[in-house]
């Protein structure tokens, strides 16, 4: 299956599931976010996000990303002579978030899965591109765990919201583990307040 093929099933799949639950409020936003700890290289992540508010303390969110992962890497050129380099390599990954959240006064805390889809590489070093070269790579395809928010809604005007966030995640792959810490923030619009949805308990 193409990774083009995967991310339409995730995004019709989670679109069907959240529309299956009595509607109350419907937002969709974007969010860029920047995780960092466990193995110190910086997790970079932008995306959309959709949200269902059916309860007034409860709800699900769902989300598309593009992350990038930065590694500090060793690169290899075979030649007449072999010769190493310091390069930084950017792991690409398509990512597909899952949360319960439950909704406070001042705060929300989100809380669900995680899971990660490698598409390819990116290095950024001096290494001329004529040259063969190699680099280790400790990530793999797949990457899926547990992930962890805390935010806050600030209304604007016009239905719109800004939402920062303190968040966390745990993703494991066949290797082990790697612990995330970051910091993020969404902007979301209210979808049901165009749509003129009749708001119920």
């Amino acid at each position: 299956m193409k990774i083009k093929e995967l991310c339409i099933i995730i995004f019709l799949v989670a679109t069907c599931f959240i529309n299956a639950i009595a509607q109350k409020y419907i937002y969709i936003g974007a969010n860029i976010n920047c995780e960092l700890l466990g193995d110190y290289n910086p997790r970079f992540g932008s995306g959309i996000t959709f949200e269902k508010k059916f309860r007034e303390h409860h709800g699900l969110e769902a989300g598309l990303f593009y992350r990038g992962i930065l590694e500090d890497a060793t690169a290899t050129i075979f030649d007449t002579t072999i010769k190493t380099y310091d390069a930084v390599v950017i792991h690409r990954y398509i990512s597909f978030p899952l949360y319960y959240k439950h909704y406070w006064n001042k705060l929300n805390f989100s809380i669900g899965f995680n899971f990660d889809y490698l598409v390819g590489d990116k290095i950024y070093t001096e290494i001329p591109d004529s040259k063969p070269f190699f680099y280790p790579s400790a990530y793999a395809e797949w990457r899926s765990g547990v992930s962890l928010k805390l935010s806050r809604s600030y209304y604007l005007k016009n239905n719109f919201m800004l939402e920062p966030e303190i968040r966390s995640s745990m993703l494991a792959d066949g290797d082990g583990g790697t612990f995330y810490f970051g910091l993020g923030i969404t902007g979301k619009f209210d979808l049901s307040s165009i749509m003129k949805s009749e708001i119920t308990d």
